[in-house]
């Protein structure tokens, strides 16, 4: 009788397995994670044709990025349909950022061990610039970084090298002088 408890106990235990593991994080361990993101004004409009960058990195080191054109009610990607796929680590941390002109660009670092990627708001307010001084936490153009330079440098990408050339020029001349991790920046854009 006691052995016949806990045999039927077993299938129970084993309903519970995917639960548990979820709550340890283990879910975290996918190859990919789902991107979706609203993109608007201060008013909270959408701005279609912004461009929206997202990347990932492990200690500070970046090891995959995506990017998309916004759609028309400011969403990313421009069908809800099918997300966008990032290539996912376990304890990755994800950047975000998006341009558009007559806006100041926007940057969202989450250094979460758990991030969500899914349903993030992005809000690039009116400005005359588009420069952020928070471009110089993520790691485009990856300058120290051969591969994804590479990648970051194919000719399918100008859209989004633009954007970030286009920011990055607009820094002010009078704020503090450039670190040396923003001359490399602003040479790898060409801008020095």
């Amino acid at each position: 009788q006691r052995v016949a408890r806990r045999i039927a106990r077993f299938p129970a235990a084993f309903l519970l397995l995917p639960a548990f593991l979820l709550a340890l994080g283990c879910a975290d361990t996918a190859p990919t994670r789902d991107v979706r993101a609203t993109v608007v004004d201060e008013a909270g409009r959408p701005i279609p044709e912004a461009i929206f960058y997202a990347e990932v990195r492990e200690d500070d080191a970046a090891f995959a990025f995506v990017w998309a054109v916004v759609g028309e009610a400011g969403e990313v990607p421009d069908s809800a349909y099918e997300p966008l796929k990032i290539p996912w680590r376990s304890g990755a941390r994800v950047s975000l950022a998006a341009f558009a002109p007559g806006h100041q660009s926007a940057v969202v670092r989450i250094d979460s061990s758990t991030p969500r990627t899914d349903g993030i708001l992005l809000t690039l307010p009116r400005a005359e610039s588009p420069w952020n001084a928070e471009l110089a936490l993520l790691s485009a153009p990856f300058e120290g970084h051969p591969e994804l330079a590479a990648e970051f440098g194919a000719a399918a990408q100008e859209p989004l090298r633009a954007a970030f050339r286009t920011a990055w020029a607009d820094r002010p001349e009078d704020s503090l002088p450039p670190s040396e991790g923003e001359l490399r920046k602003l040479s790898a854009f060409g801008l020095r």
